[in-house]
């Protein structure tokens, strides 16, 4: 069992949550899954922190995320809160920021077109950018609005 799970490990990080899923799949006992957690952990195979900071770069520079849809994923990886916390935190904002700009520039077409502004501002929202960096990219970009447009 243990050489399956050093297979899982060698194509990507892994989370607890998801070794400990992966052996109750498997039906290993829970006494047996502790054993090979703890077994990972010492050797350093197995990191909940590490895991978060590769997962936080993937989606940042490969999905190009904001922070709050990254946040939820990581929920879902089993990833305690603080753990989520320290590891976003070291994210500069200028990142998000940038990151959210890059997004403007590729998808906008029509910055004149107020539907166009909505649909965008909509996408990035729910990839994750807070409105405010949201608003802050738009600014940014020279990019102003007849009217607020409340995402949340």
């Amino acid at each position: 069992m243990y050489s399956k799970i050093l297979k899982l490990l060698k194509v990507r990080d892994r989370s607890e949550k998801e070794i400990l899923e992966f052996l109750e799949k498997s039906g290993v006992a829970s006494s047996d899954s502790a054993f090979f957690i703890d077994r990972l952990r010492s050797s350093k195979l197995l990191s909940d922190v590490r895991f978060t900071e590769n997962k936080i770069r993937s989606r940042i520079y490969n999905q190009h995320w904001g922070k709050e849809r990254i946040k939820l994923e990581l929920a879902e990886f089993g990833i305690s809160s603080e753990i989520i916390t320290d590891e976003i935190s070291k994210i500069e904002d200028a990142v998000w920021l940038e990151n959210c700009e890059r997004l403007i520039e590729r998808n906008l077409i029509n910055k004149k077109n107020q539907n166009e502004v909505y649909k965008l501002k909509k996408k990035l929202f729910q990839m994750g950018y807070p409105q405010v960096t949201i608003k802050k990219a738009f600014t940014n970009q020279n990019i102003s609005e007849e009217y607020e447009i409340d995402l949340e």
